[in-house]
């Protein structure tokens, strides 16, 4: 059996334990639900899903490379809340107390980074923990991705490229094209309007891209749904390029992923701060 890489999106454990456990707190006022629901989750990944190689993807504050090209990427989302964003360093901290390797880019997302990592692990399983759509695009020989529910700690599935198809009603090699259509409100990708998921896998289905059908724009039933693509063209193009993974200019070594015991007695003063 592969030696396997279990590759985690920090923030797809951060906020949900934030908005699950937001009421925890210190006795000096800390709050501690984010970090407390997160260690959960990670000891119970590192426990369920034992892997020779582990890395946790962060994304960075402040603008990434994809506002450059749409500077309303996310701008409908709220300033992080000051109780988890009080929380965030001591998340950090409590990685490295686990020593696991942990990686962060100026200008890039947790996603861009977690695709530079697959591009690494030639050889080996990969596991990928994320809810994010645009991960799925990498499932394929020997990449899957272990998506967490409302329970993070139990609500997991695991989806392979069938999986993927039964998720999203489209293949992982899709998915790109498919995200570029629909859009994602969650990160204020625009997509084409009026062109729902069900809209999607149909023409998905029938032409294989978006470049197929952007080139057959007279050949699409109904006529006016041709001419929306065709009103809509740059918009589509756009949101395929900001749902498109970018891995980072980033020195990545398997080797420093290896799983190695944790930092007990720095684990131990934290946790009991």
């Amino acid at each position: 059996m592969a030696e396997r890489i279990l590759l985690i999106d920090a923030s797809s454990l951060i906020y949900p334990a934030f908005h699950v456990m937001g009421e925890l707190k210190t006795s000096t006022g800390l709050p501690t639900g984010a970090i407390y629901g997160y260690a959960r989750t990670v000891l119970m990944l590192l426990r369920e899903y034992p892997s020779q190689y582990v890395a946790v993807a962060f994304d960075s504050r402040g603008p990434t490379h994809r506002h450059e090209k749409f500077a309303q990427y996310k701008a409908h989302r709220p300033a992080m809340d000051e109780a988890l964003a009080a929380q965030i360093p001591k998340i950090k901290e409590l990685t490295d107390a686990l020593r696991l390797k942990r990686f962060e880019a100026p200008g890039y997302e947790a996603d861009d980074i977690i695709a530079a990592l697959v591009s690494q692990a030639q050889g080996l399983d990969v596991l990928i923990v994320s809810g994010d759509k645009d991960l799925l695009q990498l499932v394929g020989d020997g990449v899957r991705v272990l998506k967490p529910g409302r329970d993070v700690t139990r609500d997991l599935k695991i989806l392979d490229a069938e999986g993927v198809r039964e998720y999203l009603g489209v293949p992982p090699e899709q998915v790109l094209d498919f995200l570029a259509l629909v859009g994602d409100s969650s990160d204020n990708v625009p997509g084409v309007p009026g062109i729902g998921e069900k809209t999607a896998q149909k023409l998905l289905s029938e032409f294989g891209s978006l470049d197929a059908l952007l080139e057959n724009l007279d050949k699409i039933e109904p006529k006016r749904l041709g001419e929306r693509l065709k009103n809509f063209r740059d918009q589509a193009v756009l949101s395929r390029e900001l749902v498109k993974l970018t891995p980072p200019p980033l020195e990545i070594s398997l080797e420093e992923c290896r799983a190695q015991p944790p930092d007990i007695e720095r684990l131990r003063a934290l946790l009991e701060e």
